[in-house]
């Protein structure tokens, strides 16, 4: 729908934060493709996009190839569902590359290490929060059930929309 900005009517921007190049397409591809029908300016925001493992692929392929194999399927993905939509990746490692990922266990460290205080959740607000400003932005976050990248980007998301229409979405990691 149409908001008010500045006296004029326009489309709001959808600002899909995805942990990972699947998790926008595997939640929200219904709801991304009405949106784009419609009019909206769709943009997602692919945190962790620097991976060494899909579920599909060959476990021998190295960190360069499964990342790119991961960003291509995106965009071809992005090309069928709403071709008009903009897809930024923000290069931070996916969990299982980073030296904390087998230290960090349970619950309250988790919360603590990923969490809205976290050094990582700060970084990724300050890169979205550079790409993602202006009048008309709706901001739109994983609710964060069961995987670490999800719990740094729905934080993030929280910092960086203190001004700025929210949404969570079920996602399944």
């Amino acid at each position: 729908r149409a908001v008010r900005l500045t006296g004029e009517l326009t489309m709001p921007t959808f600002n899909i934060v995805s942990p990972h190049h699947d998790d926008a397409a595997l939640s929200l591809s219904a709801t991304m493709r009405a949106s784009a029908l419609h009019g909206v300016r769709l943009r997602i925001f692919n945190c962790f996009t620097v991976s060494g493992w899909a579920p599909q692929l060959d476990s021998k392929l190295n960190t360069c190839a499964v990342t790119a194999i991961r960003k291509h399927e995106d965009a071809r993905f992005l090309e069928l569902i709403c071709a008009n939509a903009e897809a930024h990746d923000l290069g931070f490692h996916d969990a299982p590359l980073r030296p904390d990922w087998s230290l960090v266990k349970g619950r309250e460290q988790v919360q603590l290490a990923y969490g809205k205080e976290s050094e990582l959740t700060r970084t990724v607000a300050a890169a979205l929060s550079s790409l993602i400003c202006g009048e008309g932005n709706i901001v739109g976050a994983p609710l964060a059930v069961g995987h670490r990248d999800h719990l740094v980007c729905l934080w993030a998301s929280i910092l960086i929309s203190a001004e700025t229409p929210f949404f969570v979405y079920e996602d399944i990691p």
